[in-house]
């Protein structure tokens, strides 16, 4: 089976994360967000795939070339101009087959897709389209479906509140025809929401709904990606990553150094090459990424450290996401929802507030 991951957009909601990699490299638990997809999708007879990229697309390529190593085929097709949603795929409809999968880049779910696929073929449909249970609906497409729940009858995008008729909305995964998309013009802006879908019902196509089960997480804002970090943890606790279990609670995916009296409070999860000195505290929830250093005193609380990070003696970090190939000096306070991109040298005694955002490349002077 055939797939076509959307990679495109800037990631604005994320940044300063994204300034320097695109969302979809981002990890969760170690692993980037694009290998998750990639490798649930792989789990479920899907072994082709056709990235739409933008401007980062060396950082996508050099990650995963032609997807020999996850054990796939990858195609890229480049955006010299952002196309929207539908208009990617448009845009790369000369790679793509008869029938085929769609999945957003920043989406986490664990859609039954073999289920997704025999229903859509039982069904005769033109596309269908997964769909997750919202208690509150006014942020998504909201889908209203027939007396049988399931061809779709009307899509409301980001409805009102005296528009809502039903919890269910879309979940950004789909199955389309190809024939179904030779309706459209190419090469210009044009999106699912407010016009493939909604003209597609108007040419009386059928298009149904896919109830999916389980979680569904839309990695769309710093806040989001934290909370995604945390609900892996549990998983991999529950065996569903290769991670070795080294006290209860605390998981490692590689090489680990614990230094005399260090405290960790579980769930956290440390990666490969992390060295923990003495009379460091790490507290949970916290992901520590690959080749991090904690010196002495230092405490970790509720955070997300990515790769590549060094982490004076006496400082505190609460609740924040630091970035890669950053250094943190001694004695520094990072506070709650503080986020620090990748690349940024942050000198002793400093002190990042609540929300900040530091930029990538940021040299913040030492306060003596």
């Amino acid at each position: 089976m055939q797939a076509i991951l959307l990679l495109g957009g800037s990631g604005t909601r994320l940044r300063p994360l994204t300034f320097t990699k695109p969302k979809s490299l981002l990890t969760i638990n170690g692993i980037t967000i694009l290998e998750h997809i990639i490798r649930l999708a792989k789990s479920q007879g899907v072994d082709s795939f056709v990235l739409t990229v933008d401007a980062l697309t060396n950082h996508i390529y050099h990650f995963l070339g032609n997807g020999e190593k996850l054990g796939v085929k990858i195609e890229y097709v480049i955006e010299d101009k952002p196309l929207g949603t539908a208009g990617a795929i448009l845009n790369a409809l000369d790679l793509l087959g008869d029938r085929f999968f769609v999945f957003n880049g920043d989406i986490l779910s664990p859609v039954d897709l073999s289920q997704m696929y025999n229903r859509h073929l039982g069904k005769g449909a033109d596309a269908t389209i997964a769909l997750t249970y919202a208690d509150d609906p006014t942020p998504f497409g909201m889908i209203e479906r027939d007396d049988s729940n399931v061809a779709i009858t009307r899509w409301i995008e980001k409805p009102r509140r005296d528009e809502i008729t039903t919890n269910w909305v879309n979940a950004g995964t789909y199955i389309l025809e190809r024939a179904m998309l030779l309706d459209f013009p190419r090469g210009i802006p044009f999106s699912f929401e407010y016009q493939l879908f909604p003209q597609s019902l108007n040419n009386a196509r059928l298009l149904i709904g896919f109830e999916v089960e389980g979680y569904w997480m839309d990695i769309g804002t710093p806040e989001k990606y934290k909370n995604a970090q945390y609900y892996f943890i549990d998983k991999i606790i529950e065996g569903q990553d290769p991670a070795t279990e080294i006290q209860p609670g605390v998981l490692s995916m590689g090489n680990v150094e614990i230094g005399p009296d260090v405290i960790i409070s579980p769930p956290v999860l440390l990666c490969d090459n992390v060295k923990l000195t003495g009379g460091s505290q790490i507290i949970g929830p916290t992901i520590i990424g690959k080749n991090v250093y904690v010196a002495e005193r230092a405490i970790v609380e509720r955070s997300v450290l990515n790769s590549d990070i060094r982490i004076g003696s006496g400082t505190k970090i609460t609740s924040a996401i630091i970035g890669s190939n950053t250094t943190i000096g001694e004695n520094c306070v990072i506070q709650t929802d503080a986020v620090v991109a990748d690349y940024v040298t942050i000198g002793q005694c400093s002190k990042i507030r609540e929300g900040e955002r530091i930029g990538p490349g940021s040299i913040i002077s030492s306060v003596d």
